[in-house]
């Protein structure tokens, strides 16, 4: 039965193409033609490839139309890579390096205010007020806003007469406590922000006004600290280079919290720290509200922690670090 038996021929499917593989419309379905077919698309089986619509074509034919001669005449991708020129310049470094700094200061100087500073003619009618600035901020050309505190007895009635100063066009009180009143206030700017501006430089905030006289920590050149002198001479009643040191640019951070920071600028500014002292602890402590042992507990860390950081005083005569 088995010998005797017909082989019947099968109907051909509709669903198959050509040599018994399945036409390029299923092979679509399955993802294949998301798949790069420039150099052909490789199926399971036998060496047979599809690149796109058509009859599948064998490894000869493949060649054929990539220009090639026969399967042996076939390079390895890495031989191609390996033929590639270099080029001559290759893993130099074309930036152009920067240009050597010179030596950097860190210089105090102190400036009589000329008459276009804001703060001036109110400073110079009261030397005992103490005006610090916290920061500074260009609205346009010709105006800023500053940031400041007033430390005084009669600070609350300073901010009326600083209201009315000429280069004054706006002031807006956001805190009085005790002797200390916290304000904004939009001014003309001076001559002498001019002059920084046009060196680009800038002043280290917070620093004090006193009798109409600031005292501004600059960090600059050798070059541009001269220029700096020369030029806020030209529009200052007065200028003096206290002190010119070298130091690091970047250095560690502080040992005082932003809370110890606060206090010590207080008291600088209320005189606390000055020789004689223009203020009591007594004082001092019934201006920031807090007890005068605390206080006096709060100054004492603050000196220990400054003095322990401090690398020049914590050192032996014999150069020797203090343990």
């Amino acid at each position: 039965m088995r010998g005797d038996a017909r082989r019947i021929p099968r109907a051909p499917d509709p669903e198959m193409g050509r040599g018994g593989l399945p036409p390029c419309s299923l092979l679509n379905r399955g993802g294949l033609a998301n798949r790069p077919t420039g150099r052909g698309t490789r199926l399971r089986g036998p060496k047979k490839w599809y690149s796109g619509p058509g009859e599948p074509r064998t490894e000869s034919s493949r060649a054929t139309n990539m220009g090639r001669q026969g399967p042996a005449s076939r390079v390895p991708r890495a031989s191609i890579r390996a033929t590639k020129r270099e080029p001559a310049d290759k893993g130099k470094d074309r930036r152009t390096p920067p240009a050597p700094l010179g030596k950097v200061r860190v210089c105090r100087i102190r400036v009589r205010l000329p008459p276009s500073a804001w703060a001036a003619p109110f400073s110079e009618r009261h030397p005992e007020a103490v005006v610090e600035i916290l920061s500074r901020t260009d609205l346009d050309a010709r105006r800023s806003l500053t940031e400041a505190r007033l430390h005084g007895r009669e600070s609350e009635g300073w901010l009326e007469e600083i209201r009315n100063l000429p280069l004054v066009e706006q002031i807006e009180p956001l805190s009085i406590v005790g002797p200390t009143t916290h304000f904004r206030v939009v001014h003309r700017t001076s001559g002498v922000v001019q002059v920084f501006r046009r060196l680009q430089l800038e002043r280290r905030f917070p620093f004090t006004i006193r009798a109409a006289e600031a005292s501004w920590v600059v960090v600059a050149s050798e070059a541009k600290l001269r220029s700096l002198i020369s030029r806020l001479r030209k529009v200052a009643p007065a200028v003096t280079l206290e002190s010119v040191r070298h130091t690091d640019l970047h250095p560690p951070s502080g040992p005082l919290t932003p809370r110890q920071v606060d206090l010590l600028h207080r008291s600088i500014a209320a005189g606390y720290f000055e020789i004689p002292r223009r203020v009591s602890l007594t004082q001092l402590a019934d201006d920031l509200n807090v007890a005068a042992s605390t206080l006096s507990e709060r100054l004492a860390v603050i000196e220990k922690k400054l003095v322990e950081h401090w690398p020049e005083i914590n050192r032996w005569p014999d150069g020797k670090t203090a343990s």
